[in-house]
């Protein structure tokens, strides 16, 4: 009985830390409104990945299509200046809209 125990004990603790912990632990965002109307944006994330469902990074989707109260429709561009990964500068397979 003390072995059924202290199995169930040691599986619990095992299946606690095989829970993945991935999660975006802070994310900063520097936004500046130039003079012109455009905007410069920085943006920091300090992520916890584990390979288990974050595994080729994470996307970020800019929306480009919008309409006004009058009904007419707008679409804007946006530059992506640089991305890093861990302080390096990543760029395979970046667009530009």
């Amino acid at each position: 009985m003390r072995r059924i125990f202290v199995l169930c004990w040691a599986l619990m603790f095992v299946s606690v830390w095989c829970i993945a912990n991935e999660r975006i632990v802070r994310w900063d965002s520097d936004i500046t409104i130039e003079h012109d109307g455009s905007l410069h944006v920085v943006e920091a994330l300090t992520v916890n990945c584990e390979g288990r469902e974050i595994r080729r990074g994470i996307v970020r989707e800019f929306p480009t299509d919008y309409k006004d109260g009058a009904g007419f429709e707008y679409k804007v561009r946006f530059n992506l200046l640089e991305a890093r990964l861990d302080g390096l500068s990543v760029g395979a397979g970046l667009e530009k809209i």
